[in-house]
């Protein structure tokens, strides 16, 4: 199979490989940039490797909060 995809192959060889996740969910995640993707005019392309990585947390960095200081809690 090929290793970049289009959004609804990702989703079909997602779903025959045992993740479940709906086009919906998938669109989602391209919209706020979870997983690595590239945009040629309406096409969305996903690299299957990098999907992957994103499934199982290989790229994945815990935001944790900084020590409270002055009262005031701050996020990353």
């Amino acid at each position: 199979m090929t290793s970049v995809m289009n959004m609804k192959d990702t989703v079909a060889r997602a779903k025959a490989e045992g993740i479940n996740i709906s086009l919906y969910g998938l669109r989602k995640l391209v919209a706020m940039n979870l997983i690595p993707h590239r945009r040629i005019d309406r096409i969305v392309l996903i690299p299957w490797d990098g999907f992957c990585n994103w499934v199982s947390c290989k790229d994945f960095e815990e935001t944790k909060p900084e020590p409270v200081t002055n009262g005031i809690r701050r996020l990353r």
